[in-house]
């Protein structure tokens, strides 16, 4: 783990501590604030996680890594996968049926047949994002993941 002034670059591993008997998951940094999330539960290594699909993804705060509370992993590059987080979609408020696709920083119109599947577009706390890979572990419905579905 690095140490010393906190650099957030694209391409690198964070850890995520759970808490709860010894639960961890990793997080591969991407583009605007993304994060791909994957499972760390039964891999012996960060490598061996990094080589499933990502479990979710996710936009966060950038104070998840700048406190160290997500510590940045030494990861040789090669290990870590190309991933890309997909769209998401913005719906505007009082006017459930006005929804837009945001994709690699642009704002495009869309359909409600356009964005069902994909996620509301926000940026998470550290904490919510914890509880979601728990609740995911757990195999339980996550209450950030309702409170930001989409309203038909």
């Amino acid at each position: 783990m690095r140490k010393g002034r906190i650099r957030i670059r694209v391409g690198d591993v964070v850890a995520i501590a759970l808490g709860e008997d010894d639960l961890l998951a990793y997080a591969v940094i991407l583009p605007d604030a993304n994060f791909a999330i994957f499972d760390a539960r039964g891999h012996s290594t960060v490598a061996d996680a990094l080589q499933r699909a990502p479990m979710f993804y996710v936009a966060v705060m950038d104070s998840a890594i700048k406190s160290g509370r997500w510590p940045i992993m030494d990861v040789p590059k090669e290990l870590v996968p190309e991933v890309a987080a997909p769209p998401t979609f913005i719906q505007e408020h009082g006017r459930p049926e006005k929804v837009r696709i945001y994709r690699n920083g642009a704002i495009l119109p869309a359909t409600l047949d356009e964005v069902v599947g994909l996620e509301r577009t926000a940026v998470w706390s550290a904490e919510h994002v914890e509880d979601r890979i728990r609740d995911e572990y757990f195999g339980r419905k996550n209450k950030w993941v309702e409170l930001l579905r989409l309203i038909t």
